[in-house]
Protein backbone atom coordinates (compact mmCIF):
# COMPACT_ATOMS: atom_id res chain seq x y z
CA UNK A 1 0.00 0.00 0.00
CA UNK A 2 3.00 2.64 0.85
CA UNK A 3 4.14 1.85 -2.74
CA UNK A 4 1.03 2.84 -4.04
CA UNK A 5 0.97 5.98 -2.57
CA UNK A 6 4.30 6.83 -3.13
CA UNK A 7 3.60 6.68 -6.74
CA UNK A 8 0.19 8.21 -6.13
CA UNK A 9 1.78 11.23 -5.20
CA UNK A 10 4.52 11.30 -7.30
CA UNK A 11 2.32 11.20 -10.45
CA UNK A 12 -0.56 14.20 -8.64
CA UNK A 13 2.57 16.70 -8.68
CA UNK A 14 3.74 16.01 -12.37
CA UNK A 15 0.26 15.05 -14.10
CA UNK A 16 0.92 17.04 -17.27
CA UNK A 17 4.62 15.29 -17.97
CA UNK A 18 2.86 12.30 -16.66
CA UNK A 19 0.01 13.00 -19.62
CA UNK A 20 2.40 13.24 -22.43
CA UNK A 21 4.32 10.34 -21.19
CA UNK A 22 0.83 8.16 -21.12
CA UNK A 23 0.24 9.41 -24.75
CA UNK A 24 3.49 8.45 -25.98
CA UNK A 25 3.51 4.60 -24.57
CA UNK A 26 0.06 4.50 -25.93
CA UNK A 27 1.32 5.78 -29.36
CA UNK A 28 4.58 3.62 -29.09
CA UNK A 29 2.29 0.33 -27.83
CA UNK A 30 -0.14 0.61 -30.92
CA UNK A 31 3.16 0.73 -33.35
CA UNK A 32 5.77 -1.79 -31.30
CA UNK A 33 3.05 -3.94 -29.61
CA UNK A 34 5.29 -3.83 -26.46
CA UNK A 35 6.47 -1.03 -25.01
CA UNK A 36 8.58 -0.31 -21.28
CA UNK A 37 9.85 2.92 -19.63
CA UNK A 38 12.90 2.57 -21.09
CA UNK A 39 11.38 2.87 -24.59
CA UNK A 40 9.21 6.04 -23.20
CA UNK A 41 12.20 7.56 -22.11
CA UNK A 42 14.15 7.35 -25.17
CA UNK A 43 10.84 8.38 -27.33
CA UNK A 44 10.77 11.21 -25.31
CA UNK A 45 14.74 12.30 -25.58
CA UNK A 46 14.24 11.52 -29.32
CA UNK A 47 11.65 13.71 -29.86
CA UNK A 48 13.12 17.05 -27.56
CA UNK A 49 9.99 16.85 -24.98
CA UNK A 50 11.43 18.88 -22.08
CA UNK A 51 10.08 16.39 -19.65
CA UNK A 52 12.68 14.69 -18.24
CA UNK A 53 14.87 17.69 -16.91
CA UNK A 54 15.94 18.14 -13.49
CA UNK A 55 13.71 16.43 -10.81
CA UNK A 56 13.99 13.34 -9.75
CA UNK A 57 11.71 11.23 -12.31
CA UNK A 58 9.73 9.21 -9.80
CA UNK A 59 6.49 9.94 -11.76
CA UNK A 60 7.58 7.79 -14.63
CA UNK A 61 6.40 5.25 -12.50
CA UNK A 62 3.37 5.44 -12.93
CA UNK A 63 3.10 5.90 -16.76
CA UNK A 64 1.65 1.86 -16.83
CA UNK A 65 -1.01 2.23 -13.99
CA UNK A 66 -4.12 1.15 -15.11
CA UNK A 67 -6.35 -1.52 -16.34
CA UNK A 68 -5.55 -0.94 -19.84
CA UNK A 69 -1.85 -2.35 -19.34
CA UNK A 70 -0.64 -6.04 -18.81
CA UNK A 71 2.78 -6.96 -17.74
CA UNK A 72 4.48 -9.17 -20.26
CA UNK A 73 7.84 -9.56 -19.29
CA UNK A 74 10.97 -7.82 -18.09
CA UNK A 75 14.07 -6.06 -19.92
CA UNK A 76 17.49 -4.65 -18.71
CA UNK A 77 16.87 -0.89 -18.03
CA UNK A 78 19.37 1.42 -20.82
CA UNK A 79 19.79 4.65 -18.98
CA UNK A 80 23.00 5.34 -17.03
CA UNK A 81 20.95 6.27 -14.11
CA UNK A 82 19.56 2.69 -13.73
CA UNK A 83 22.24 0.45 -13.77
CA UNK A 84 20.75 -1.92 -16.10
CA UNK A 85 18.30 -2.62 -12.86
CA UNK A 86 14.93 -4.98 -14.45
CA UNK A 87 11.98 -3.08 -15.76
CA UNK A 88 8.85 -4.43 -17.13
CA UNK A 89 7.67 -4.67 -20.33
CA UNK A 90 3.92 -3.41 -21.04
CA UNK A 91 1.07 -4.09 -23.83
CA UNK A 92 -2.17 -2.59 -24.05
CA UNK A 93 -4.27 -5.24 -22.76
CA UNK A 94 -6.55 -5.16 -26.01
CA UNK A 95 -3.88 -6.12 -28.23
CA UNK A 96 -2.75 -8.54 -25.84
CA UNK A 97 -5.90 -10.12 -26.25
CA UNK A 98 -5.95 -10.37 -29.87
CA UNK A 99 -3.18 -11.88 -29.46
CA UNK A 100 -3.55 -14.54 -27.59
CA UNK A 101 -6.87 -15.37 -28.29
Amino acid sequence: MMQLDFFSSAASHHKDKLETARNIAIELARVKGKVSVETVREAILTRGINILEGEYKNWMGSIFRGKEWVSVGWEASRHSEAHGRPVRVWMLRDMYEKRVA
